[in-house]
């Protein structure tokens, strides 16, 4: 019956008190946090709050200084539209020349297979 009696060394005496009663479940859980006061939560409410204004007004500054980059790039291309017809306006716009294809008749010594209708261009101005 003296098999059932525990010893403790003397140099593991003082070491991890109340170990034994307690299990790894419960070590491995973490030490929750004190409870926050009043006075706390509403210090925190009020950060957050000028902190969240702070922001909503960046995203108006930024959303302020897009819409003028883009009024500016509009500005910009219509300017570069309106000199682009300024210029086909002003431009020297020669009339165009027409081309008709006329056929050449066969000389009479050439009436073999390989020889085909030959075509020439003829420029017929004012058509």
């Amino acid at each position: 019956m003296s098999a059932n009696i525990r010893v403790t060394r003397s140099s593991n005496k003082d070491t991890h008190p109340g170990m034994p009663d307690m299990d790894e479940e419960v070590l491995s859980r973490p030490i929750p946090k004190p409870r926050r006061t009043k006075a706390q939560i509403t210090a925190d409410n009020a950060a957050a709050a000028l902190k969240k204004s702070v922001k909503a007004e960046e995203a108006k500054s930024m959303k302020e200084k897009r819409t003028q980059l883009i009024e500016s790039i509009a500005t910009l291309e219509n300017k570069m539209h309106d000199d682009e017809q300024q210029s086909e306006r002003e431009a020297a716009h020669p009339p165009a020349k027409t081309t008709v294809m006329v056929p050449q008749p066969l000389s009479k010594g050439k009436g073999t297979k390989d020889s085909l209708i030959e075509m020439s261009i003829i420029l017929m101005p004012g058509k």
